[in-house]
């Protein structure tokens, strides 16, 4: 059995059982803090591949390489042609901008906790609590982090447990504590069991 899994089963033997279903999982820590913060911008509230589209439009744009400097002086304009909303480009914008004024913070970032993290990046407008735990599970791969704003883990929560009805934020999050400290690799089975 897989050892999360293993570690798991006594307090939860459905999210052990979910685990070792969809073992190995995929390895989709992206180390490049700003274009893993670029990418999750760009995700909000779309699906997988239409962000992915979009990502490897602007990237193309600028020859496979992401630049705070270069991106923090593109026009909306510029960025509506990649097919990245204006709302979203100002907040590439101000993303951009915070990371060439704050760049000696953002290097010990592996150094601050997870809540130093969320605090840290939700100062940047357009950043908020779900984009800074994207970042810190994909980037910072952090091993017990749980999205509960995130509408997939949540989906994906009701089908295992077999809930019928919509379940509170804190209903969740109390089902959650049983899969610490691997909340982040139990989210990564939720995300796979809905296909993602």
């Amino acid at each position: 059995m897989n050892p999360i899994a293993q570690h798991i089963h006594p307090k939860c033997p459905k999210m052990a059982a979910l685990i070792e279903q969809h073992s190995p999982l995929p390895d989709r820590t992206e180390r490049d803090p700003y274009r893993s913060l670029v990418d999750a911008i760009i995700s909000q509230q779309i699906s997988v591949s239409a962000a992915r589209n979009i990502l490897n439009r602007l990237e193309s744009r600028y020859n496979g390489v992401l630049d705070p400097s270069i991106l923090s002086k593109t026009s909306l304009d510029e960025f509506r042609e990649s097919g990245v909303s204006k709302q979203k480009a100002t907040y590439i914008i101000a993303t951009s901008t915070h990371f060439l004024e704050h760049a000696d913070q953002w290097e010990r970032m592996p150094e601050m906790t997870d809540q130093q993290v969320i605090a840290f990046l939700t100062e940047i407008k357009g950043i908020g609590v779900w984009t800074a735990q994207m970042f810190l599970m994909f980037t910072l791969n952090r091993p017990d982090v749980f999205p509960v704003g995130d509408y997939g883990i949540r989906k994906a929560m009701h089908q295992l447990y077999g809930w019928k009805t919509e379940r509170k934020h804190s209903t969740l999050e109390n089902k959650a504590k049983l899969w610490a400290p691997y909340r982040t690799t139990a989210c990564m089975a939720l995300w796979r069991s809905l296909g993602t």
